[in-house]
């Protein structure tokens, strides 16, 4: 068995590609071919991988030609959703012989579904012909299965979450300062709702809050604003990405972190944050914060209910307990090795 990733921005970084590279880092370890193809230069990723062709413009418009790159007894996963490419590779797949599983990222939650470009009955039958015929569509929690029936009833579904090693890196604390990372998306992260919150935080409780991430299509600029609007230039920090080990040290001394996402299956970033064992305050919207109240891992508040929310940035600070918790659940039931033994497990059941 050849394990075939299909992403086409996978030169791009962002959660998804953070995720292809662990699944198919963690396939190598247990001895299985893997490989990732893509409309980049194979330069850029550092995982055995191949350029595809692609005929077209654009992201939403490219088609791959996948054919010559699938053998007999592959097994391909098509990462995210809603584009020709992987309506395009399916297909290819189908006819090449080779069992796909659709790995959709969270891209059907409704959120996205109400914001979807035209036209949207035509791309709701693609990609329900997609889901139907793939060998199952692999989701990250069970309570993201309901949202893929939504397009396609008769999809088979299984749930195994993004896995993580927990770094050698532990939360010390002592920064005094509240953390946020990621992409400067507004609306999808929460950060206008984090930032009204943090606002609403007595001023002689409130910690300094930082923010590092990359840009996103003029939110950082958004987020400026805002801090402005809200009269918060002076508690919030508003910079670029934090990598390595800047961001080691970023998150191992900052007092809390913040996840205020309003859609979500778990967040890498928020992994990292647990696994390290920084204490974390996370959005009851997102998939994950039922399984993280449920171990007593993090503080789980709707970021739209401002009082609720600027209470708890409050409780969150230096609640090391809690920091703990979330770094066991991450060690018991995120590990790689486990989470891929029940990937493969269910490839097996699928897909062979």
């Amino acid at each position: 068995m050849r394990i075939v990733h299909y992403y086409r921005d996978i030169y791009r970084p962002s959660g998804v590609t953070k995720a292809i590279a662990g699944w198919q880092k963690a396939a190598l370890d247990a001895g299985i071919e893997s490989t990732a193809l893509h409309a980049g230069s194979e330069e850029q990723w550092p995982l055995p991988n191949a350029n595809v062709q692609h005929v077209g413009r654009g992201r939403q418009f490219q088609i791959p030609r996948l054919s010559s790159h699938l053998r007999l007894g592959d097994v391909l996963f098509l990462h995210e959703g809603w584009v020709t490419s992987n309506i395009a590779a399916a297909n290819q797949a189908r006819n090449a012989g080779v069992p796909y599983i659709a790995v959709p990222h969270g891209v059907y939650e409704p959120s996205i579904l109400s914001g979807l470009k035209p036209p949207v009955p035509i791309r709701r039958h693609l990609e329900r012909r997609m889901l139907r015929d793939a060998a199952a569509v692999q989701t990250f929690y069970d309570s993201e299965n309901a949202h893929v029936k939504r397009i396609a009833r008769d999809a088979r579904t299984f749930s195994v979450a993004t896995g993580i090693n927990p770094p050698s890196h532990q939360w010390t604390g002592g920064g005094h300062y509240l953390a946020w990372f990621g992409r400067y998306s507004v609306q999808h992260k929460g950060i206008d709702n984090m930032l009204s919150a943090y606002a609403a935080v007595p001023r002689e409780h409130r910690l300094p809050l930082r923010l590092r991430g990359i840009d996103y299509m003029g939110g950082k600029s958004e987020v400026r604003r805002l801090v402005s609007l809200l009269g918060l230039d002076s508690d919030v920090s508003v910079g670029g990405p934090v990598l390595g080990e800047e961001k080691v040290r970023f998150l191992s001394e900052a007092a809390g972190f913040l996840f205020p996402s309003r859609w979500e299956s778990q967040g890498i970033a928020l992994l990292e944050a647990l696994g390290m064992g920084v204490p974390s305050l996370v959005s009851s919207s997102i998939h994950l914060a039922d399984e993280l109240a449920g171990a007593s891992a993090s503080i789980i508040v709707d970021f739209s209910d401002r009082a609720a929310a600027a209470k708890a940035m409050t409780q969150v600070v230096g609640a090391a307990a809690l920091g703990a918790n979330a770094r066991k659940y991450v060690q018991t039931e995120l590990a790689w090795d486990c989470q891929f033994d029940a990937l493969m497990s269910n490839v097996y059941r699928y897909a062979t």
